[in-house]
């Protein structure tokens, strides 16, 4: 069963949310998370995403508010999370009329809200649901994203423990001081193994969209992991 659009809306970190138009849609599926960082992200969608922006673009950009509601609504996005209060002083009222014509939900978040939460919390939900429907074949190692099953036989095969280190990186709110106390490492350490995960993968965690990719593939992989463990522990 798929996560909705009112399901998003009932995680604890969007509780602070106010849903300002779009109530039709509320039922959209959202399969996936990612945040506006340019005024052409829309075109690299494939659908069912749920957009985050800090608004920035949107208060420099009048254009860019006319059109990314529709804009959206054409690339099967599933809703539009903006930040208010910080860049864009309120919801211009072509977007919210826009939001309400084509169904896609346009959520206003307050002035302090942390996207980088947000976008774990949605991440963390989806792969919630995704795990608690599929079947036992689904932990084949076939399912692994690309990048985290580069950064596993890597480990194997050099005796390093870099997806160990990445899911600290995640687990820590990506705060260098804590993560390498946890690791027993120094920061400079941290940096190179990050430095080489980067160089593994080819993404960075700089960007959004790579960010995203490795937070999911993580995430998705420890939950494999977890499961495989629970089935040889009662085998």
């Amino acid at each position: 069963m798929a996560v909705t659009v009112r399901d998003v809306l009932a995680i604890s970190s969007m509780r602070c949310a106010r849903l300002a138009a779009g109530r039709k849609g509320l039922k959209n599926p959202v399969a996936g998370v990612d945040v506006m960082d340019s005024p052409d992200a829309t075109d690299f969608l494939t659908g069912r995403e749920f957009l985050f922006t800090s608004g920035y673009l949107l208060a420099r950009d009048t254009f860019l508010q006319e059109d990314l509601v529709t804009k959206l609504a054409r690339r099967g996005g599933a809703a539009l999370a903006v930040v208010v209060g910080r860049f864009l002083q309120e919801l211009p009222e072509c977007m919210v009329s826009a939001a309400d014509a084509v169904g896609v939900p346009l959520i206003a978040l307050p002035a302090d809200y942390s996207l980088e939460e947000g976008i774990r919390s949605v991440t963390a939900r989806i792969i919630a649901e995704e795990c608690g429907g599929l079947e036992s074949g689904w932990r084949d190692n076939g399912q692994v994203d690309e990048h985290i099953r580069i950064l596993a036989e890597w480990d194997a095969t050099n005796s390093t423990d870099l997806l160990h280190t990445l899911a600290a990186f995640f687990a820590h709110g990506e705060n260098l001081a804590e993560t390498a106390r946890a690791l027993f490492i120094n920061r400079n350490e941290l940096k190179e193994q990050l430095a080489q995960i980067e160089e593994l993968t080819g993404l960075s965690l700089d960007r959004a969209e790579d960010w995203t990719r490795l937070y999911t593939g993580i995430l998705t992989y420890q939950v494999q992991t977890e499961r495989q463990s629970r089935v040889n522990d009662a085998g």
